[in-house]
C-alpha cells in the first residue's frame, strides 16, 4: 500500500476529530486539525499498541522537541463502537 493511499484521512478519523473538538470547545480550548503525517504516525502507534497491549506516553522531552502533545486512551468492547463513541469513552476516562 503506497504512502499516498495511506495518507488519506478516513471518515472515522474525521468523526473522531470532530468529537474531540466538541469537548475541547466545552473547555474553551483551541480546536485541533488533522495533519496527514501525524495521522500516519497515529496509525502506526495504534498498530503497535494493538500488538503489544502497552499504552505508554512519549517522553515529555521528545514531545517538546517535536512541538507536539498527545492524548492517549484505550477502549475495549465486546461490540463494535462508532468512532464518536470511542472518543467519548476515552474522554470519560480522562
Amino acid at each position: 500500500m503506497g504512502r499516498k493511499l495511506l495518507a488519506r484521512v478516513s471518515r472515522d478519523e474525521h468523526i473522531a476529530l470532530d468529537e474531540h473538538n466538541f469537548f475541547r470547545n466545552l473547555h474553551k480550548s483551541v480546536p485541533l486539525s488533522l495533519n496527514k503525517d501525524m495521522v500516519l504516525e497515529a496509525r502506526k502507534f495504534a498498530k503497535k499498541i494493538s500488538v503489544t497491549g502497552n499504552l505508554t506516553h512519549e517522553s515529555p522531552d521528545k514531545l517538546k522537541q517535536i512541538g507536539q502533545g498527545e492524548n492517549l486512551g484505550l477502549v475495549c468492547s465486546k461490540v463494535e463502537l462508532s468512532a464518536a463513541r470511542v472518543v467519548r469513552k476515552v474522554i470519560d476516562t480522562w
